[in-house]
């Protein structure tokens, strides 16, 4: 691997990137990204985004699985920390009555 994915912050109900990168190969690759040790179905790709993200997303740990036919390796596993959003809330419109 020549990129291992890093560790991100994000605030509530935004979105957040992992990505990694492999050196190419004649052989295709199969990435596959996990959460706390469980693939997540159908997340695969050199770079994902996940989210809105909310509390219960803090700490979770992200990795890789990169593999080709007759072996596999795992990327680093990072954290994502989760902070609150204190983006003040705006009115979009008044009602009268």
């Amino acid at each position: 691997m020549t990129k291992q994915p890093t560790a991100q912050s994000a605030a509530h109900n935004s979105l957040t990137t992992f990505s990694l990168s492999a050196p190419s190969s004649a052989v295709p690759l199969v990435i596959q990204w996990q959460k706390n040790g469980v693939s997540l179905p159908g997340v695969t790709g050199a770079s994902v985004t996940f989210g809105p993200l909310t509390p219960t997303d803090n700490g979770a740990k992200y990795r890789a699985l990169i593999s080709l036919p007759g072996a596999y390796v795992t990327s680093d596993e990072v954290a994502l920390t989760v902070t609150p959003d204190v983006t003040p809330p705006t009115v979009i419109s008044a009602v009268s009555s």
